[in-house]
């Protein structure tokens, strides 16, 4: 989803996001989106193969469901700028991001 969205924001959508200012904020939410979407299921293969922790389990889960949020509500406000109101939504999703992440360094250092 995210190689997607990032190719229809580079190759269709550059010069108009460009000229209404809003170029940086697409970018951001296509990096977000496939960096923690790669993360997740990486961590997804590992409890797959019997490792990892709970806290790691829920961390993945916290990671992919923060950068959906996150990403999603960027792109929305980038797009449809009236609907900018679904940015209060976006600090959920960070923090989600944030949680996760510290919920699979602490499983990872809990781990025998």
């Amino acid at each position: 989803m995210a190689v997607g969205l990032g190719a229809w924001v580079h190759h269709g959508l550059r010069e108009a996001l460009v000229a209404a200012g809003r170029w940086e904020s697409a970018l951001s939410a296509v990096q977000y989106q496939l960096l923690h979407g790669i993360a997740a299921a990486l961590l997804g293969l590992i409890l797959a193969r019997g490792g990892g922790s709970g806290a790691q389990l829920t961390g993945g889960w916290a990671l992919l469901l923060g950068a959906l949020l996150f990403s999603s509500t960027i792109f929305i406000k980038t797009l449809a700028p009236a609907l900018a109101w679904v940015g209060v939504a976006t600090p959920w999703g960070g923090t989600l991001i944030m949680l996760g992440w510290a919920l699979v360094a602490w499983g990872a250092f809990k781990s025998p």
